[in-house]
């Protein structure tokens, strides 16, 4: 018995036995399966380097930052398991503290609510220092919506739910760092 296969790319016919078909199937199997493989071992590796996360005692630079009458302790987010952890499995965030995520470059950076336990004030800085979008009380029941600012930033800073209002933080706001921060060019 022959099987016929038409190969596109050429005008003639192939003449395939079946030992041959046999060897083919055997073949794109097995890279199947080795392909399965690479990409098990390699997402083990990828969360191996994002396990440390979850760790209760992770420490973070901080940095002291005032925004008109408010006065803020935040801990430094720069760095990729650092950004990825964020205020994630904190059970609350104490008050005159927060969270300031630095980033390489302007960008849209969108925020959501995962594995956040309270309410929090959510503002977005460029690289001027000036607050550009402010999304207030952003409750973690809105995961897994996105929040993301309508013009570029360079940093983002979280609060506890209410501090904006409290000391009317507005768009176009200065924040001043009392303790320098040097990262990715922006003036803190």
């Amino acid at each position: 018995m022959r099987l016929v296969f038409l190969c596109p790319l050429f005008t003639h016919q192939y003449i395939m036995k079946p030992k041959s078909l046999l060897i083919l199937f055997v073949w794109f199997i097995t890279a199947g399966i080795c392909t399965i493989l690479a990409l098990f071992i390699w997402t083990s590796f990828q969360i191996k380097d994002t396990a440390d996360v979850h760790d209760e005692n992770y420490s973070y630079n901080t940095t002291i930052l005032s925004i008109g009458s408010l006065t803020i302790e935040a801990e430094i987010a720069d760095t990729a398991p650092l950004l990825v952890r964020g205020l994630s499995y904190r059970k609350e965030l104490k008050e005159g503290s927060g969270m300031l995520f630095l980033f390489p470059e302007d960008g849209l950076y969108g925020f959501w609510m995962k594995d956040i336990h309270s309410p929090l004030d959510i503002l977005w800085i460029d690289s001027k220092n000036r607050i550009v979008y402010i999304k207030e009380n952003v409750s973690p029941d809105t995961y897994p919506e996105l929040f993301t600012p309508p013009l570029p930033a360079r940093a983002v800073l979280e609060i506890k739910a209410g501090l904006s209002g409290t000391h009317n933080l507005k768009i176009g706001d200065l924040v001043h760092f009392e303790k320098n921060v040097q990262k990715n060019s922006l003036s803190l």
